[in-house]
């Protein structure tokens, strides 16, 4: 049975701009349309907040599909429980807590700074303020 995505984002396409927020998903112009949203946001005055979850996927806990991180290394991304390594640690109230301690956690905690570089800007990004 495939998952319902109800909050209109995944936690594990964190480069990915989410598909159901584009006018023409299927042309591929996800980072196109994401990048101008942001300039006519901008240019109207409003300041973009750019809202990533890091610390779990939807991947679930022991019973949830294994579609990306717990495939690749499950004992690294996320944390077990150490009784029984089948079962995941849920800090996050979501069935599963990444380890955004591993040294890998770059390439997650990378993803604001490659948007905005992406999206012609540079440097870390928590706020995109609106330009003077």
């Amino acid at each position: 049975m495939p998952l319902t995505n109800y909050w209109g984002y995944s936690t594990v396409g964190f480069f990915a701009p989410q598909t159901t927020y584009c006018v023409s998903p299927a042309s591929g112009s996800h980072l196109r349309e994401f990048r101008d949203m942001v300039k006519a946001l901008h240019k109207a005055g409003i300041e973009v907040i750019l809202d990533v979850v890091y610390n779990h996927t939807d991947e679930g806990n022991h019973l949830g599909p294994a579609f990306s991180f717990k495939g690749i290394d499950n004992r690294t991304y996320y944390f077990l429980a150490p009784w029984d390594l089948q079962y995941y640690m849920d800090f996050s109230g979501c069935e599963n807590t990444f380890n955004c301690n591993h040294p890998i956690r770059g390439a997650r905690t990378g993803s604001p700074a490659r948007i905005r570089r992406s999206c012609g800007k540079s440097n870390w990004m928590t706020t995109w303020p609106t330009p003077k």
